[in-house]
């Protein structure tokens, strides 16, 4: 049998909680033991002392293996909407008339009260009942029953539990109409979840058919009338979103969800503070590793030792002006230099101030290429490169000179070299005229032999070559 139920057969009246029930227990025991047999169905006539329980009360014949309801309670009828009086057990059908007749064939058999609480599912305002039923014998020996039966628990008593345990604060709205303007929303039920969101000191109490605003302080602040209203118009529609709130000094995350209800909506706000909280917290460190990856990008651009651009970076970036240079004609310039006697330096001043020396001079050759089209990268060792995109030969002479200006202007001390006590720079510089398809590779070699005509010529001086 699938109906939830218990019973109780003996003590009864030591485990119940319902004072009716247990003077009705001992009674019977009572006269059971006065009789030594059935207790006489007189002495339990629902005229005089028990009067008062006569809603209470069914009473059933005994009809072969079926029960014949000669009383059934007003108070049963009104929970449960029909009135069996007159009617027999096996007229319920399904299972509650198996369930029933079982029980009361066993009662008969045994000879004893049974205590049973068994779940409704047919009365819709109750969700328990509790029932005493007791074996009696009228005057003419025919045996019969006499039940106390009461909703043990009701269907809005377990809502309300429900409500109350439920993690979410709820509230259900009926919208009463105005003579003029919207419609104002009257409470039908709130839990106390909702009722401290709201600023309620008395909690839930009182607050069932009451103007919302009256009854919740912090109802306007809330800012989700808007959605309410959105839901009463639209019908069937559901309005979900994420909102904030500020509660005692803390910042809270609620997912709200407006759902229809007979005439107004159902109001849910679900707490996502530890949800929220742990997707921020993954959403800043997405972008902390985007932060960390961009600048792990720049500094794979980089040369380590003096922050200019490195030998990938040149010859990714030559390469593309180099095809810029063949679908747009424009000159295109680059300048090779390389420290003078740098070898001798670094046996001198050793190698910590040799990398002083090319960081130094690595810093005024980023200030040479200055415009957002230039490019100062570390050819490698003592060698560094420019490349200057729509440059001329001219402009680019006067991009060396400004650098040689520089380098006389603060000095760096050299005691090795055979051309000068300061640091001095030789410099080749190869200019690209015409739009043909060249290498990088090839550009670097016509910059790299006028390189080298420099140091030949003595050092510390320009030789410029064109491309032919």
């Amino acid at each position: 049998m699938t109906i939830w139920h218990k019973e109780i057969s003996q003590s009864v009246d030591s485990v119940v909680d319902n004072p009716d029930i247990a003077a009705l227990y001992r009674l019977w025991h009572e006269l059971a033991g006065a009789t030594q047999g059935l207790p006489p169905r007189e002495a339990f006539s629902l005229k005089g002392p028990m009067a008062r329980l006569v809603p209470h009360m069914m009473v059933l014949e005994c009809d072969g293996e079926d029960f014949l309801y000669s009383h059934y309670g007003s108070e049963i009828q009104r929970h449960s909407q029909f009135d069996m009086t007159g009617r027999r057990v096996s007229e319920f059908g399904g299972e509650l008339a198996d369930f029933f007749g079982t029980c009361y064939r066993r009662v008969l058999a045994q000879r004893q009260p049974l205590y049973t609480v068994h779940c409704s599912d047919r009365a819709k305002s109750v969700f328990t009942w509790e029932r005493l039923i007791l074996p009696l014998q009228g005057k003419d020996g025919r045996l019969c029953l006499k039940v106390y039966n009461r909703p043990l628990e009701s269907r809005a008593q377990m809502l309300e539990v429900v409500l109350e345990s439920s993690s979410d604060a709820l509230l259900v709205l009926r919208a009463v109409p105005q003579a003029s303007g919207p419609p104002e929303w009257l409470v039908v039920l709130a839990n106390e979840r909702f009722a401290r969101l709201a600023g309620s000191t008395a909690g839930t109490q009182g607050t069932s058919g009451h103007l919302v605003s009256e009854v919740f302080p912090d109802w306007a602040s809330l800012g989700f009338e808007s959605d309410c209203y959105a839901v009463l118009n639209s019908g069937r529609q559901t309005r979900e979103r994420e909102m904030r709130r500020v509660v005692n000094g803390a910042e809270r995350w609620y997912a709200l969800r407006v759902g229809p209800a007979p005439d107004g909506c159902v109001v849910r706000l679900a707490d996502v503070t530890a949800l929220k909280l742990h997707e921020l917290e993954l959403e800043a460190k997405a972008l902390q590793l985007q932060a960390d990856n961009a600048e792990l990008a720049r500094w794979a651009k980089l040369d380590g030792l003096t922050g200019l651009a490195n030998r990938r970076t040149l010859d990714a970036f030559l390469a593309m002006e180099l095809q810029r240079t063949q679908r747009h004609p424009s000159p295109l310039t680059v300048v090779l230099c390389d420290i003078d006697f740098f070898k001798p330096y670094n046996d001198l001043h050793g190698h910590l101030q040799g990398d002083d020396c090319i960081r130094a001079v690595a810093k005024r050759l980023a200030l040479a290429a200055h415009r957002p089209t230039d490019l100062a990268a570390r050819f490698g060792g003592e060698e560094f490169v420019l490349v200057l995109p729509h440059t001329p030969l001219r402009g680019a002479m006067e991009v060396v000179e400004n650098l040689r200006k520089a380098l006389d202007q603060q000095p760096l001390p050299h005691g090795a070299s055979h051309v000068s006590p300061r640091i001095t720079l030789s410099f080749g510089v190869a200019e690209l005229l015409t739009p043909e398809a060249v290498s990088p590779a090839q550009l670097l070699k016509l910059a790299d032999d006028a390189l080298y005509q420099a140091k030949h010529q003595g050092r510390d001086r320009v030789v410029a070559l064109r491309w032919h």
